[in-house]
């Protein structure tokens, strides 16, 4: 095992949250930043006050979109976001170590965070006492349910119960849209139903909130 820099991702009110959560080092957490020296080289360092000691430290942000993000085609796909993790704004908390940043809507350019799979790649790069140049790759695919969430929620206040199976013609039961939308919970962290949570995803997109019955 050596050092890996570990990132998560959330959604919040005003847009993303991302937390660097390699942590300091510590007994329970070996190859936390600030370890010591091992046989596999120096470990980059973080400072309480949130200074790390990359050269360089970027994110680059994929945005959720129908059909779901295709990380394999020739060229690679162009991130819609960039961001110098070092210079952007983030609070440490300087027990743990964790480093968090947070995007808004408006930073990002998206009036919403589409539901669907937000895929999180960069780099960190790491020069140390001997000149010798380390590169700690970032990748993360999260599942961002939030969106939907609220069209969920405004069509089922609105549901009728005694119309259910009665819609117009071409028109969907909210009472089954729900039942699709149900499964999303549990499959947003799990990245081996990308391809059953991006159908259901964009199937929820193109159909909440359902016509009037």
């Amino acid at each position: 095992m050596a050092f890996e820099i570990e990132l998560c991702a959330s959604e919040s009110c005003e847009g993303i949250t991302v937390v660097d959560k390699t942590g300091f080092f510590a007994s329970d957490n070996p190859y936390g930043y600030n370890a010591p020296p091992t046989p596999n080289g120096e470990v980059p360092t973080l400072t309480t006050g949130g200074v790390f000691g990359y050269s360089e430290y970027t994110l680059n942000i994929f945005f959720a979109v129908a059909g779901g993000v295709d990380m394999d085609t020739d060229p690679p796909p162009t991130p819609n976001y960039t961001a110098n993790l070092l210079t952007w704004p983030h609070a440490i908390d300087t027990d743990t170590g964790y480093v968090t940043w947070s995007f808004t809507k408006e930073q990002l350019g998206v009036e919403y965070i589409r539901s669907g799979w937000w895929v999180f790649r960069g780099e960190g790069v790491w020069i140390n006492s001997d000149d010798e140049e380390y590169t700690y790759d970032i990748n993360n695919t999260t599942g961002f349910i939030g969106y939907l969430q609220e069209q969920v929620d405004t069509m089922m206040k609105s549901a009728n119960p005694k119309k259910c199976g009665g819609c117009k013609n071409g028109c969907k039961d909210p009472y089954e849209l729900f039942l699709l939308f149900s499964p999303l919970t549990c499959w947003a962290a799990e990245c081996q139903n990308y391809d059953a949570f991006t159908t259901h995803v964009d199937y929820l997109i193109n159909n909440t909130p359902p016509c009037p019955c």
